[in-house]
C-alpha cells in the first residue's frame, strides 16, 4: 500500500508540471499586449514599457515561466498602500 501511494505521488509530478506548461502556454499566447491591457487605452509608450518591464514581459519564456510558477507557489506579499 505504501509503494502504491508513493508511486502515485511520483507520477503526480509531471502530470502538475504539464499542466502548469499547459495553463502559461494558453495564458501567455492569447493574442494581445498584456502590459497594454494593463495600462488602460489612454497610457503613454513609456508607461507601457514601465509595465512590460515590471511584469518581466520583456525577459524570455522561461524566466517569465518561472516567475508564474514562484508566483504561483509562494505568492508575494503584497503592500498596502499608504
Amino acid at each position: 500500500m505504501t509503494g502504491y501511494i508513493i508511486r502515485r505521488l511520483l507520477l503526480a509530478v509531471p502530470v502538475l508540471v504539464g499542466v502548469s506548461i499547459l495553463v502559461f502556454a494558453i495564458i501567455r499566447f492569447i493574442p494581445g499586449d498584456p502590459a497594454r491591457a494593463i495600462a488602460g487605452v489612454h497610457a503613454t509608450p513609456q508607461y507601457i514599457e514601465q509595465v512590460r518591464k515590471e511584469l518581466l514581459l520583456d525577459e524570455g519564456l522561461h524566466i517569465q515561466y518561472y516567475v508564474y510558477v514562484s508566483n504561483s507557489t509562494f505568492p508575494p506579499k503584497i503592500k498596502p498602500k499608504p
